[in-house]
């Protein structure tokens, strides 16, 4: 998973994966929301509400199903 983050200028994340909806269902069970896009884009959105601490913490999760979901 590769994200550019220089190239982002909206709180609209999206990433291609294999299975999106194994990511998805990943990171649901960890407290993160994420949608699928379509089979292989998964789709992540900030708001007001969320805050660094939030985004610290979908960060790790995000890593840990990368780690996970890669073999």
């Amino acid at each position: 998973m590769t994200i550019d983050v220089a190239s982002a200028e909206t709180n609209i994340v999206c990433f291609e994966v294999n299975n999106a909806a194994k990511w998805v269902s990943e990171l649901k069970d960890r407290g993160v929301l994420a949608n699928t896009m379509s089979p292989t884009t998964v789709r992540l959105v900030t708001h007001k509400d969320v805050g660094d601490e939030d985004i610290r913490y979908a960060l790790l999760q995000l890593a840990d199903v990368a780690g996970r979901l890669a073999g």
